[in-house]
């Protein structure tokens, strides 16, 4: 496949699989949601990862661990004609740019002006082959 990435347009560095091809509309879609979200309509959150961290098998026990980053995100509520069994009326869909991060999974929290609200679903968007936006739907 990597011998056909002229044909197609694509960018792959050596020895990189289709998993990693980068397509035309990628890097740009990147830097646009970056800078709009990130820098003109953004607002600062805090993305936190959890994790089942290590077991101990002395006492029976996971320790979780835990990492946080901040963000820009756009923060937005959902509109009435999109609640139903999934969407709940005080859920709140939050856009961030996916350059650098890990994708958010369910269990991970957001933390929006001192609430925190547990990630139920994430939705990539995409250009071509790379995310350039995670939507999160969170939930206090």
């Amino acid at each position: 496949m990597a011998a056909l990435g002229w044909l197609l347009n694509l960018d792959f560095a050596a020895g990189a699989t289709e998993t990693t091809k980068v397509g035309p509309l990628d890097r740009p879609m990147q830097r646009v949601a970056t800078a709009l979200i990130g820098g003109v309509f953004g607002d600062a959150i805090t993305l936190t990862y959890n994790a089942a961290g290590t077991y101990s098998t002395t006492t029976g026990t996971a320790t979780p661990t835990t990492s946080a980053v901040s963000v820009k995100a756009m923060v937005e509520t959902y509109a009435v004609d999109e609640l139903n069994d999934f969407v709940e009326r005080r859920d709140l869909r939050v856009t961030i740019p996916a350059v650098g991060l890990t994708v958010p999974k369910p269990d991970d929290t957001v933390t929006i002006g001192g609430d925190v609200y547990q990630v139920v679903s994430v939705r990539s968007g995409y250009a071509d082959f790379l995310a350039a936006t995670y939507t999160l739907q969170v939930r206090r």
